[in-house]
């Protein structure tokens, strides 16, 4: 899969392209293509010189592939002779972090410990769009549901899963999908794992960058509206929050997982209220009707002298 970048920072010509594996004699031809400068030594002890670049290969590089470039720049090179590079070469390619790559396939090598952060290779990624629900509802079973979370994101993408990355505008971010075989690659957007542990029920669209929800603190006339996606979104987040709100709308409806609780949590929170409301109309109107009944009788014009109740005595 051909690497396929984000939209170059303000200010720069090129990203750097993969150097590490290529003849040191093709190089020059890419420096001159691209307009970058070349410094180079040898990767061994031996501080050997490439008089005969032809019998060199490249096997590593700095800065590294992805990074943004600026024409004339110096691009530092370790080579070693052809016969001595194949473990060097593999070595440096087996570490990608997939700089700047708009999509690319990797693996999951490990889950962090904050919610929703996988390194894919060696790149890290944040789930765009949702988080988990843990304690979102002021639940006494926070705790409980954040665990609940964690259990559907490994089921959801379990370590050592081949996955299909597309990273969003902040390119930290982005979404996954699960690649079962080479097709899966034309799948994008639908069923990503962001959109898929949303439909768990333990994990909901973001509240930042999504309207509508379940409402605890009845701010609303409902208790439950629908998933909106806000207008400021931009990139691949436009294709993927559609989808996402969907599968909340829909574990909201059907009551799933920690989507059920909260929903329940606010169409409970919502009727306390509006018996609250109801019991403090029904005391405005009561006094109201004795304001009427006193101003109909005089209370308020009544000149009572001695206290007795009797009005205007001499």
């Amino acid at each position: 899969m051909e690497r396929e970048y984000l939209p170059l920072p303000y200010g720069h010509d090129f990203y750097m392209p993969q150097l590490v594996g290529l003849n040191f004699a093709d190089v020059r031809m890419i420096a001159d293509d691209f307009d970058f400068s070349v410094e180079h030594q040898d990767a061994s002890e031996a501080d050997r010189i490439a008089w005969v670049r032809g019998n060199w290969a490249v096997v590593g590089q700095d800065p590294i592939v992805g990074t943004p470039m600026k024409e004339g720049e110096y691009v530092d090179l370790l080579v070693l002779k052809k016969s001595e590079s194949a473990d060097a070469i593999a070595a440096s390619l087996k570490t990608d972090f997939h700089l700047n790559e708009k999509r690319f396939v990797g693996t999951v090598t490990s889950i962090t410990e904050g919610m929703g952060r996988i390194i894919i290779d060696d790149a890290t990624i944040d789930l765009d769009l949702i988080g988990p629900i843990a304690g979102g509802c002021a639940s006494a079973s926070a705790e409980a549901e954040f665990d609940n979370a964690r259990v559907a994101q490994e089921a959801v993408i379990p370590l050592g899963s081949r996955v299909l990355v597309v990273r969003s505008p902040n390119q930290g971010d982005g979404f996954l999908h699960v690649l079962q075989d080479a097709s899966d690659l034309a799948d994008a957007p639908a069923n990503s794992v962001n959109e898929d542990l949303v439909s768990t029920g333990w994990w909901e669209p973001s509240s930042t960058q999504f309207s509508g929800g379940y409402d605890i603190d009845h701010h609303n006339d409902a208790a439950v509206t629908s998933y909106i996606p806000i207008s400021d979104l931009s990139g691949a987040q436009l294709e993927y929050s559609p989808l996402i709100a969907a599968a909340g709308n829909e574990g909201v409806r059907n009551s799933l997982g920690g989507l059920g609780t909260c929903r329940d949590l606010a169409e409970n929170n919502l009727a306390d209220s509006q018996v609250r409301q109801a019991a403090e109309k029904e005391r405005q109107r009561l006094f109201n009707l004795e304001i009427d009944r006193k101003i109909r009788e005089g209370y308020y014009s009544c000149r009572d002298g001695d206290g007795d109740g009797i009005c205007y005595e001499r």
